[in-house]
């Protein structure tokens, strides 16, 4: 059998789409792997872009659409048109790895549903991006082929917010890389922590855009509350428009130097990041998943997180889950975990055997099982 996993933004993921980039790539390498023992092979497909991808297993081809990604979700989203076989063909089943667009075909056919956030919180996107989101959306509830969430959180929403039924929802849950698992050695933590300005054991470590969602202006009031000239914290994530709002709030509280922005993180610098840090703090007023939080846990860092979103259902009781917007919280779990060594220690410890149980390999698998019921 032949699956089509079909992409946006597929040349350089990691770098351009955060976590569905993630998804992107680790789900593409487990199901090479996973799909060989049954016969299936797949490709990578989408719209043109420049360069090619370098991160694509063996075994896996790709085959770019001679369209570029605007016209093609534009025509996608307007008519329904055209039909992804008047671009590429020799497929058994295309599976859909994000749902920004409707995706016209005749062949079966599976959708990956990260988030509802454009259709629930327009405010957070442009007029276009919410439009296009709602008619996807739509598409997607009229079809009738299998539909994967990365939570149940997600799964409720689609069912009750999105109109499709709960009968074609399967739950998949994203996973962690072996490399946030595996152990480092200090002196490669000093040495990262050190080109991003900060010591370890003694900073707080936040990952993601800046952006209204993620939600770190209550990290910063919370780094004011606490007073503390001793902490810092290291923002790792690509500044937007929110920065520099972010910004003038950090000067208007006088913390200066004790907010860093370290930009986007690569894979070889992240882990050592996480096992530096006294805690992963991840305040996002909504989430479809989560990885972060997810993946400081398989570093045994401790984690002190909003509840909200799909991060209660991920991290289970092995963090500390705190109100988005209450500073006192925030300060007080900050406190607690930097000055209680036995509270670290348990939090590691079920972060750890928490995160265990996510991996590709089985995100693979369950997907796999997906595709296979897909083609009846």
């Amino acid at each position: 059998m032949k699956g089509l996993l079909f992409a946006t933004r597929w040349v350089d993921p990691l770098q351009t789409m955060t976590g569905i980039g993630r998804y992107m790539v680790e789900l593409t390498r487990a199901l090479a792997e996973a799909g060989k023992a049954e016969g299936w092979r797949y490709d990578i497909c989408g719209p043109r872009e420049r360069g090619r991808p370098t991160w694509l297993p063996a075994g896996v081809g790709y085959r770019p659409v001679a369209v570029g990604r605007t016209p093609l979700r534009l025509a996608w989203a307007a008519m329904s048109a055209p039909a992804l076989e008047r671009f590429v063909d020799g497929f058994d089943l295309v599976h859909h790895l994000h749902s920004s667009s409707p995706l016209p075909t005749r062949r079966p056919s599976v959708v990956t549903i990260h988030d509802l956030m454009p259709v629930q919180h327009p405010e957070w996107y442009s007029p276009g991006v919410g439009w296009a989101a709602r008619r996807a959306m739509g598409h997607i509830a009229e079809g009738t082929g299998p539909v994967i969430a990365d939570s149940q959180h997600i799964a409720n929403l689609v069912s009750s917010v999105g109109g499709v039924s709960s009968t074609r929802i399967t739950v998949i849950h994203l996973a962690v890389g072996d490399n946030f698992r595996e152990p480092i050695d200090s002196s490669r933590i000093g040495a990262v922590c050190s080109g991003r300005g900060v010591e370890p054991g003694a900073f707080l470590l936040a990952v993601g855009n800046v952006s209204t969602r993620k939600n770190l202006g209550t990290i910063v009031r919370t780094m004011a509350h606490l007073r503390d000239p001793g902490i810092r914290l290291l923002v790792a994530g690509r500044t937007h428009s929110d920065t520099a709002r972010l910004q003038a709030e950090i000067q208007r509280l006088g913390l200066g130097e004790r907010v860093r922005f370290a930009g986007f993180v690569a894979d070889r610098e992240l882990p050592a990041l996480m096992r530096g840090a006294v805690a992963l703090v991840h305040p996002s007023v909504d989430e479809g998943f989560g990885l972060p939080p997810l993946e400081a846990m398989a570093a045994g860092t401790p984690v002190i997180a909003a509840c909200a979103g799909s991060i209660p259902e991920i991290v289970g009781e092995a963090a500390l889950l705190v109100v988005p917007g209450d500073i006192g919280a925030w300060a007080d779990a900050v406190t607690r975990v930097r000055d209680d060594p036995d509270l670290r220690a348990r939090l590691s410890a079920a972060g750890r055997a928490r995160a265990a149980d996510f991996t590709w390999h089985r995100t693979a698998e369950r997907t796999l099982a997906v595709h296979r019921a897909a083609l009846g």
